[in-house]
């Protein structure tokens, strides 16, 4: 029913992130990055996470304190791992979050991860750069009205209306991918 999955938190702290778990029973390892039509994804895994209710798990890493609500999303130890210290020192000078610009941006990521015949190779290659672009702007920008637009967007997003006007993203983001 649960998942419990090694993550890092501030000042690179190890905690358990707990998710639902969405692949079937024995299947968690290998690649960390899961497209919607990916075949560890049980019947029932689809449809949670397709609702993002896989993540409804992590209140009681919000109530335990190892997280926060905006935040850079925690990452695997392997994605932690392969970034530049210099990285790794912005995403650990806050706790981590749920929702981020990052996430925000990747809202769909495991659909558009479905259509590439390597998903993990496309994440490594194209979104994960711009995502740590998006948590590195955020840490040097953080303000707690910039959380609250990010909260608002998110729920924006989540209800499919627009949110762009809010500004969570950094001026001419778009220009540049």
């Amino acid at each position: 029913m649960f998942y419990h999955s090694l993550r890092f938190g501030k000042d690179g702290q190890p905690f358990y992130l707990l998710k639902f778990r969405t692949f079937k029973k024995g299947l968690d390892g290998g690649l960390p990055t899961a497209s919607i039509n990916d075949p560890r994804l049980s019947k029932i895994g689809k449809w949670i996470r397709r609702f993002k209710l896989d993540e409804l798990a992590s209140i009681w890493n919000l109530i335990k304190g190892d997280i926060t609500i905006v935040g850079c999303r925690p990452d695997t130890p392997d994605e932690i791992a392969t970034l530049s210290p210099f990285i790794r020192r912005l995403v650990y000078k806050y706790k981590p979050g749920i929702i981020s610009p990052a996430t925000l941006h990747n809202y769909k990521e495991d659909e558009l991860l479905s259509a590439q015949d390597n998903p993990h190779q496309y994440y490594t290659e194209v979104i994960k750069p711009v995502k740590y672009y998006l948590n590195c702007w955020y840490v040097r920008n953080r303000t707690i009205w910039l959380d609250c637009r990010i909260f608002i967007a998110y729920v924006l997003k989540f209800i499919k209306l627009p949110y762009l006007w809010l500004n969570i993203y950094p001026k001419g983001f778009y220009g540049r991918i």
